[in-house]
């Protein structure tokens, strides 16, 4: 492995900041989530022999790490840097849920590594509006119509005492939603009926040319 590696390298950097928190949320092998902290995602990368995965559910974890820390600066990463910004209140977290082979996968990977922020890895074809609710992203992005199909399941889950104050509990932390491909859809109308915080955007994922 390129010891030079940039998610490597901002793996280190972060575990030697902050070491305990974590840094990615992975399905353990009953289906509950664990989590490993910035220095045993930086360790296991490094092939530290106490720090690799131990169980099929570490194991994907590790894969997911491997395959990024195979990659080369993302071109991508500059520019939505420069988009996002650092978080104003908290770290972020972000869902991710398709193949590190997509640019925009492992752009927001290194991203994360490099702001301090937290990624809950659920792969998968599409995401679950269920996972939407627990989890209570800061970051989201995939293309609009995948977008409009998970606010549109999450807007369903509502209870029928409180539905509002439900909602917006559980996308008060939201502050960004990238969209890839063309339009962004009805999404910032959509969110803003839903009572998404002042502060969440909705903004083309760099490249995406709307």
């Amino acid at each position: 492995m390129n010891a030079a590696a940039p998610l490597r390298a901002a793996l280190e950097l972060r575990a030697a900041a902050t070491p305990e928190d974590p840094f990615l949320f992975f399905r353990g092998e009953r289906g509950h989530f664990r989590w490993w902290s910035f220095a045993r995602c930086a360790a296991c990368l490094a092939g530290e022999s106490g720090a690799r995965a131990t169980s099929a559910g570490e194991g994907e974890a590790e894969s997911f790490l491997e395959r990024l820390a195979l990659e080369g600066e993302p071109p991508l990463v500059a520019p939505l840097a420069g988009l996002l910004g650092p978080s104003p209140t908290r770290r972020d977290i972000w869902i991710s849920h398709r193949s590190v082979e997509v640019p925009a996968q492992s752009a927001l990977a290194l991203y994360c590594a490099r702001s301090g922020a937290a990624v809950l890895r659920e792969p998968g074809e599409r995401l679950h509006p269920e996972l939407l609710a627990w989890a209570r992203p800061t970051l989201l992005c995939d293309e609009a119509g995948e977008l409009e199909r998970l606010i549109q399941g999450f807007a369903a889950l509502a209870p029928g005492l409180a539905p509002a104050r439900w909602r917006r509990r559980r996308l008060a932390r939201l502050r960004a939603v990238l969209v890839q491909g063309e339009g962004s859809g009805g999404l910032a109308a959509r969110l803003a009926a839903l009572g998404v915080g002042p502060g969440a955007r909705v903004l083309p994922f760099p490249g995406s040319g709307w």
